[in-house]
């Protein structure tokens, strides 16, 4: 649950940057030589997208720069790419020599072109992505720049969102500095009616409710809420119960299981992972009526992929029964789940289960007499 309250520091922190907004037009290259490459101008209209790559000689960096020189062959013409050294000029010489680089090389001898396009909490590699009318369309670390990239070359990028989400960071950011919890909630509100199934905003939603305003009890409202609305969202799910037992909520816990079931009746994964949630807390936080009604409904599951998928739903149940006190019945459906698999090394591991669950058993007769 961590990430529930460390989503408050990362907004005043990593939202608030440089000033670098999305639908304005970049600033000219400044202060910076060109050692590979004609020398262009990145201001202004061109006939293509230009993607700004930003980056230094290094393990990580080296394997994006690899990556982008891919990306550009793949573009061809469509795609003007301009990437920016973050060494001294004589290191990028030195580390470049002779290659054929199917792009334009700078060193951002100053940084001033650094310092202009990435906050002061951002790292390279990094990566700027202008329209072909010179305006900033997206901006971020470079492992996730192929979407938005592809979509922009294509015409399919939805600019205005990008807009509007930019703006939205922005005014979070300054909401945050000021610590106006309420202010934040209204702008993030609002962009919960944009996209009203985006987990990340309703998790700092939730957070804004009750470390922010204090009112966890409305926290947990909107969770619940966003369950109702959403029942076929499993990751919902996922992080409303993690949330019930951060606040001890057992009877609720077993009332959303319960739903959930109805919901996942017929999904063994999405059962799977549920139980996977509820036996990751501690023992004195477990339900173990909630975790019987997510093992029996697995293994009431009318249909599987394959005999491997029942297999592991048996064996999970099997595992909800030792939980339970039960290690005869445990063992009973891990031997029925055995012949349902194929690989030698998962009949390895369920041998080695099925001994398991024959010790507790053996250990639990004695303790008995």
């Amino acid at each position: 649950m961590k990430q529930f309250f460390l989503l408050l520091a990362f907004c005043a922190g990593v939202l608030s940057g440089a000033e670098v907004i999305i639908g304005a037009p970049a600033p000219e290259l400044a202060d910076c030589t060109f050692i590979k490459g004609d020398p262009v101008k990145i201001a202004g209209k061109n006939s293509t997208p230009t993607l700004l790559f930003f980056w230094s000689i290094g393990y990580a960096s080296n394997q994006e720069l690899g990556k982008m020189i891919g990306e550009a062959k793949n573009y061809g013409d469509k795609l003007r790419v301009v990437t920016i050294g973050c060494d001294d000029e004589a290191k990028l010489r030195q580390f470049f020599g002779t290659k054929e680089i199917p792009f334009a090389v700078v060193a951002d001898n100053k940084l001033a072109n650094v310092n202009a396009f990435l906050a002061e909490n951002e790292q390279v590699p990094f990566c700027v992505i202008l329209d072909k009318n010179g305006n900033i369309a997206w901006r971020g670390a470079a492992a996730k720049a192929a979407a938005p990239l592809q979509e922009i070359v294509s015409g399919k990028y939805d600019f205005a969102k990008a807009v509007r989400v930019d703006k939205y960071k922005r005014d979070l950011a300054d909401a945050m500095a000021k610590k106006d919890f309420k202010h934040a909630l209204e702008l993030t509100d609002a962009e919960l009616q944009q996209n009203p199934e985006n987990l990340e905003l309703l998790i700092f939603a939730v957070n804004l409710l009750d470390k922010g305003l204090g009112t966890p009890d409305a926290a947990q409202a909107r969770l619940a809420d966003a369950v109702q609305k959403f029942p076929k969202n499993i990751q919902l799910h996922e992080v409303y119960l993690r949330y019930l037992h951060l606040r001890h909520q057992r009877e609720t816990i077993l009332a959303e299981i319960d739903f959930a079931i109805t919901q996942f009746a017929d999904d063994p994964a999405a059962l799977n992972q549920l139980v996977s949630v509820e036996m990751s807390f501690p023992v004195g936080e477990l339900s173990p009526t909630a975790l019987l009604h997510l093992g029996q409904a697995i293994r009431d599951v009318k249909t599987y992929k394959n005999d491997r998928e029942r297999a592991v739903a048996l064996l999970l149940y099997a595992k909800v029964l030792s939980f339970c006190n039960a290690p005869e019945a445990a063992l009973q459906y891990a031997m029925q789940a055995k012949p349902l698999l194929k690989e030698p090394r998962e009949i390895t591991e369920i041998d080695a289960v099925i001994a398991h669950y024959q010790e507790i058993l053996d250990l639990s007769r004695k303790l008995q007499k």
